[in-house]
């Protein structure tokens, strides 16, 4: 009878340890996907070729592409033709049109050269939306592929 029970006392201990190991298993995994559920709802939307919001050395943000991603780092080329490698934390991805509305917050890209500028979404248009600039500039029409939170 000892016997038994000892056996049994083994595998419940064996038993709880490998559930104890699963569900930290099944926490892992959960957590691994919200990471990756971070920007708009899509796990890691920053594939080659994906226009973006990335920040430069100084902090602001520029219009960049991204064309290769080695390590965690994202090798990018920016709207004005400079190079460069950022981390995941460092890139934004730009807004369709169902993820702003009028007086929404927004980094929008200025001038032709990619740089983003703080604004306020006044109005939404077909393929874009009137930005009131932070700094007093006449509102503009960005592209919403030029535009992000």
């Amino acid at each position: 009878m000892v016997s038994g029970y000892s056996n049994y006392l083994t595998f419940e201990k064996k038993y709880k340890t490998m559930k104890a190991k699963r569900n930290i298993t099944g926490v892992i995994a959960i957590v691994m996907f919200v990471i990756g559920m971070i920007s708009c709802g899509k796990p890691d939307p920053f594939k080659t070729g994906t226009h973006c919001a990335a920040k430069w050395t100084d902090g602001s943000y520029w219009g960049a592409t991204i064309t290769g991603n080695t390590g965690g780092k994202y090798q990018i080329r920016y709207d004005d033709g400079t190079t460069g490698e950022v981390m995941l934390a460092d890139l934004k991805s730009m807004c369709a049109k169902e993820d702003i509305k009028a007086g929404d917050k927004v980094l929008a890209v200025w001038s032709v050269n990619g740089k983003m500028y703080n604004g306020t979404v006044q109005d939404i248009q077909a393929t874009g939306a009137t930005i009131k600039w932070d700094d007093g500039s006449t509102p503009t029409v960005v592209q919403f592929s030029n535009i992000t939170k």
